[in-house]
């Protein structure tokens, strides 16, 4: 959600290049350790916020050390071009987030003031113009996630098991004719609403009561084979994105991922293991023998070593 605030993204990206220069050079990381004491820097972590937070208070409570730094970098380090980023990054560019300065803001003419001008502490400065910024695009965004699974229940929600239980005919038939013209593409739809209509009334009738999911029920039409409309309602019901479930799976998938005996390994890594952990399922239909047969025949030397 930073990233799409401008002011955050470069904030973030800051960060992050100031972490890179130390950490790219175990010399450079000594010359931290002697001007910056308390906390370690950290590389900033897309998924896991916690560790996010500390790679912003290590930088926001150790400024004075973290310039001193960049600054002995930009003096002795043998990269031109290290050197030259780390003397921009202490001497220009951490002057451009107002929050770490005490800065002046002018009084508008409706406001109360005895002064012309009032000054905000940085602590001030960050939460007016950062921290309360970003918490109106988090709710602004969840708003519009909100409206959008209001939109998914209002055109498939009567297809759930609990909702389609003594619903009205008038009511049923409406719903049909909707989802109809949600599912149309140029003149044509994927259902017929009358059909559909018909097929439900019909499997009213049969003992569906056990149906708790719509991934039952679909199961069960597929096995009698001749509620087609139905069919592919269900479907489209159940493949339909929810977007929101990514990232909260992501998150529980992390827990697995990233034990205390993985502590150290790199975000990359750490983000590639999360995507297998969460598609499991497409990694077990791999057949792994085809795709080293593949991998191998796209290299002649490679080939003969791995097919033999």
């Amino acid at each position: 959600m930073a990233n799409k605030y401008v002011k955050g993204k470069n904030f973030f990206g800051f960060i992050q290049r100031i972490y890179t220069i130390f950490a790219n050079s175990t010399r450079r990381w000594e010359i931290l350790k002697d001007n910056v004491k308390a906390w370690s820097l950290k590389s900033l972590c897309q998924t896991h916020c916690k560790i996010r937070v500390e790679s912003v208070k290590a930088i926001k409570l150790q400024l004075v050390g973290v310039r001193e730094a960049l600054l002995q970098i930009g003096e002795k380090d043998n990269d031109a071009a290290i050197a030259s980023e780390a003397t921009s990054l202490a001497e220009k560019e951490l002057d451009d987030f107002e929050f770490l300065r005490l800065i002046e803001r002018k009084i508008w003419f409706n406001e109360s003031s005895t002064s012309e001008e009032v000054s905000f502490t940085p602590k001030e400065n960050f939460r007016v113009n950062y921290f309360l910024f970003i918490v109106d695009q988090v709710i602004s965004s969840l708003e519009t996630r909100f409206k959008q699974f209001k939109e998914y229940d209002r055109v498939f929600g009567f297809l759930f098991p609990h909702n389609l239980r003594g619903i009205e005919d008038k009511d049923l038939k409406s719903y049909c004719h909707c989802l109809k013209k949600a599912l149309k593409f140029e003149e044509r739809s994927d259902i017929d609403a009358d059909e559909l209509y018909i097929e439900l009334k019909l499997f009213e009738t049969l003992e569906t009561n056990e149906f708790s999911n719509p991934i039952d029920v679909l199961k069960f039409l597929k096995e009698l084979d001749y509620f087609p409309n139905a069919s592919i309602a269900y479907r489209i019901l159940l493949t339909i994105p929810v977007k929101v479930a990514s990232t909260e799976r992501s998150f529980l998938k992390l827990k697995f991922v990233k034990s205390y005996l993985r502590s150290t390994m790199t975000q990359e890594r750490l983000s590639g293991l999360t995507m297998i952990s969460t598609e499991n399922e497409i990694l077990e239909s791999i057949d792994y023998e085809e795709l080293i047969n593949q991998f191998a025949i796209k290299n002649v030397r490679r080939a003969s070593k791995i097919v033999g």
